[in-house]
């Protein structure tokens, strides 16, 4: 038995996985959030996955490490996360193991030695940049500051040194592939004119579909992204990759990716992408049976049993650990302007004049920050 452990926010994923493509995997692969796992007094043992793990708050980390290390022998754990690297710790690991031309630090880090040009990301979102490229202090200064002012914790922002990929014609290409267990599976190539490749950007043909139909084919990698996916502790995830004259330069090691694979909700598309997504289904199929595949190779090695929490994993869910990220969900509904639009229209009205004055006042915000 497999035991999918994710928060509740997030399960969606996962579960339109099983409700589709994934149904044959429904009586053997259980999603469990993580807020029952740190209420329920008995947890069942056999494979347990732990993805997101760079959404869980301390205490909720701190609980799952400890599960981890009381559970029997016969129990197996993909992404144990007491070892797994998340973001940042992986970014300046491959760097100093020479994977990675290109740094990442935070604002505690010293940055005197930024290499130019950069841009800021956050450190556990998935939500692509947070700034384009700023070749100057100064201009960083300024998108620190805009970054702050539209609502991202200065704590979760990170500074990243650019490594340029862009191929001869103008391409940026990345690469996608999960580890599921011991398989490693390629997912996808996404390509488009601008430097950080998101879904929004995205540009298909006949000749992009068919070098992504023989990535999934040969797997050239696989031996390169084992070693990688090793060296991160990481045993089920999605590794986002691109390659600069040749060589790799790894973007990320996501352990809650978007997994895909549902069919029966599908937007309606103009006639141009419906023929798109035709043309890639026997690539999306491909990568789908070994999905499956891979997972039912896990559940073959699982063990079945059950273990009693610690007193700290059950800690980890009560109203103090649910206060490490600030308010509870029932203060906040409670709180003024608490709908989504009335914070966006204020969010709006406060962000437009600053946003406009952030060259001037940057320098000011950050010493002040500097100084806390």
């Amino acid at each position: 038995m497999i035991y999918f452990f994710v928060p509740s926010a997030s399960r969606f994923g996962i579960d339109d996985y099983v409700a589709d493509r994934g149904g044959p995997l429904a009586d053997v692969l259980s999603v469990v959030p993580y807020e029952d796992l740190v209420r329920e007094r008995t947890v069942p043992t056999g494979t347990c996955v732990l993805s997101a793990l760079d959404q869980l708050t301390g205490p909720q980390r701190a609980a799952a490490v400890e599960l981890c290390e009381s559970l029997p022998p016969t129990a197996r754990v993909l992404n144990h996360p007491g070892r797994t690297l998340l973001r940042y710790d992986l970014l300046r690991k491959l760097h100093v193991r020479g994977v990675n031309d290109f740094r990442a630090f935070r604002l505690s880090d010293k940055i005197d030695s930024l290499r130019f040009p950069v841009f800021l990301r956050e450190e556990n979102a998935h939500r692509g940049n947070v700034s384009e490229l700023v070749t100057t202090r100064k201009e960083l200064d300024a998108a620190l500051v805009v970054a702050i002012i539209r609502g991202v914790p200065a704590s979760e922002l990170l500074v990243v040194e650019f490594s340029d990929t862009v191929s001869s014609n103008g391409v940026y290409r990345k690469y996608s592939a999960y580890v599921v267990g011991d398989a490693v599976i390629p997912r996808c190539i996404n390509s488009c004119d601008y430097w950080m490749v998101k879904h929004s950007r995205i540009a298909y043909d006949d000749a992009s579909i068919r070098e992504e139909r023989e990535y999934l084919e040969s797997n050239p990698h696989e031996s390169w992204l084992r070693d990688e996916f090793r060296q991160a502790n990481v045993q089920y995830g999605r590794i986002d990759y691109s390659l600069r004259d040749g060589e790799p330069r790894i973007w990320e090691i996501n352990t809650h990716p978007t997994i895909g694979g549902r069919r029966d909700n599908r937007k309606i598309r103009p006639p141009a992408q419906e023929e798109i997504y035709r043309k890639r289904e026997p690539t999306r199929k491909m990568f789908f049976d070994r999905f499956m595949e891979a997972w039912r190779a896990v559940d073959s090695k699982s063990a079945s049993g059950a273990v009693t929490p610690s007193k700290t994993a059950n800690d980890a869910g009560s109203e103090s650990g649910a206060r490490e990220r600030g308010r509870t969900l029932a203060e906040w509904s409670r709180a003024p302007l608490a709908s989504p639009s009335a914070r966006r229209v204020v969010k709006k009205l406060l962000m437009r004049p600053l946003v406009g004055l952030s060259p001037w006042i940057a320098p000011l915000v950050l010493t002040w920050m500097r100084r806390r």
